[in-house]
């Protein structure tokens, strides 16, 4: 009944190592990886602030939703990863509370940092961070 309270995160430890629930068990495939695409229009919406865009499997059709908020639903972003917005994932269009939050991902350029993932009670569930071949 009620919101999600969020807590913040804790220091780099991922709570999500050793039996930690999955953010969305739903998508979780037995015997092979889950492809995801997002149409380039929709990438565009979400840097303007028009969202919930669509996340596409690999059949077309929409499997996630995403929007890009200030802050993570509940609560306050970490202090020490910087300025930017969140990465909320949901199921569906209209849910108020989303499956996961990625980050704080800064708008125009790339994130210079390791971005925060939270899961659905907004818990730390682990760091994305970049390597040094540019990737994450």
């Amino acid at each position: 009944a009620g919101g999600i309270g969020m807590r913040p995160p804790t220091t780099t430890t991922q709570e999500g190592v050793g039996g930690a629930d999955a953010i969305c068990p739903a998508l979780i495939l037995p015997h092979g990886e889950a492809h995801f695409s997002i149409p380039a229009d929709s990438v565009l919406k979400l840097g303007v602030g028009q969202y919930p865009v669509e996340i596409l499997g690999q059949s077309g059709r929409p499997l996630l939703h995403a929007r890009l908020p200030a802050k993570p639903v509940g609560g306050a972003p970490s202090a020490n990863l910087g300025a930017g917005r969140w990465l909320e994932l949901t199921t569906t269009a209209t849910s108020r509370y989303p499956h996961a939050c990625v980050g704080p991902v800064p708008l125009g350029s790339p994130a210079p940092h390791a971005l925060e993932i939270r899961g659905p009670k907004g818990n730390a569930y682990g760091v994305l961070e970049p390597s040094g071949s540019g990737g994450w």
